[in-house]
């Protein structure tokens, strides 16, 4: 299914994986402050899904904000 807000194939050189696999894709859902008490990581669940939705891409010279569908992912994996 094409999403055209991401997240991206950008490997030209690999072929995309066939119907019924995945793709791993890293987000940091988020900033974190390295700094900042326990308080400033609690979040809502839904603040934290579109968190892990958002991103950037890049439009001839220019960056710009976008947001994924995010009931297109059907598997996560988290690493800490």
């Amino acid at each position: 299914e094409f999403s055209p807000n991401g997240p991206f194939w950008t490997n030209v050189t690999l072929d995309k994986p066939q119907d019924g696999k995945y793709v791993l894709t890293k987000t940091h859902c988020g900033g974190r402050c390295l700094h900042c008490g326990p308080k400033n990581y609690i979040t809502t669940p839904h603040d934290f899904l579109k968190d892990c939705a958002a991103g950037t891409r890049i439009q001839g010279n220019r960056r710009e904000s976008v947001m994924y569908d995010p009931t297109i992912v059907s598997r996560a994996v988290h690493l800490y």
